[in-house]
């Protein structure tokens, strides 16, 4: 969904709403701005009640400076009929100002989701253009998971890894995976959450509280001061 925010700004915003159980999952957002180069994002993980064609989505996010404890429950309405499908009310989400848009209905289309065996062993990557470094050349995020439950991300700038990377420990379970990253060296203690999901076997959703990264997936293992080669362009869903 497209839309202009408050300031006048061009923004497109994407939603994908896991249902993993009967009662839990985990909503993915993303926001587009005309121009930019990366999608600012986060991921909510809530639960949810339904009662016949009526249902209220629970979603929960860290925030210190509210309350005093730093967690916010937010209520979204969902509604569905045969001709329109899944409705999602956003309106509280815009009020607490997580999404730019005023979304009174957001409708969503089923789709399944994709479950990995494992994840051990595969890496992804997203790219992007990096305004920081001349002649637009290419900087991006490269994500290796090492085993079942660790892993590591890591900034390139030019082709080359550097000095900004994280230690990852993750659950993967019914087709959403939760992590906690960890900073290394000049962001060393640095630690915050992030969720992810692959829509399809090729492509993984990452969502860390400020991005939504969508990565294709690779075989290159990142080293220190080498260079890679390009792979293909961003892929954001729909």
């Amino acid at each position: 969904m497209s839309g202009t925010d408050s300031d006048g700004d061009r923004v497109t915003l994407t939603v994908a709403m896991l249902c993993t159980t009967d009662k839990a999952g985990t909503l993915f957002l993303g926001e587009n701005y005309e121009g930019e180069p990366l999608t600012d994002g986060f991921a909510l993980p809530f639960t949810y009640t339904w009662d016949d064609n009526q249902g209220t989505v629970t979603a929960t996010y860290s925030n210190p400076e509210e309350n005093g404890v730093g967690t916010t429950t937010l209520s979204l309405p969902v509604s569905y009929t045969k001709t329109e499908g899944l409705r999602l009310d956003l309106r509280n989400l815009y009020k607490k100002g997580l999404v730019p848009l005023d979304v009174i209905d957001f409708g969503l289309a089923k789709t399944e989701i994709y479950q990995a065996g494992s994840l051990k062993e595969t890496g992804w990557q997203m790219e992007f253009e990096d305004g920081v470094l001349p002649d637009k050349a290419n900087g991006a995020y490269f994500l290796y998971f090492q085993s079942a439950t660790r892993g590591e991300l890591h900034l390139t700038q030019g082709g080359f890894v550097g000095p900004i990377s994280w230690d990852v420990t993750y659950s993967y379970a019914d087709g959403v995976g939760a992590a906690t990253l960890t900073g290394r060296g000049i962001i060393e203690g640095d630690a915050f959450d992030a969720y992810f999901y692959l829509p399809d076997s090729q492509h993984l959703v990452f969502c860390d509280g400020e991005s939504y990264m969508t990565m294709q997936r690779v075989t290159t293992q990142p080293e220190p001061n080498k260079r890679y080669p390009s792979t293909a362009s961003v892929w954001f869903l729909p």
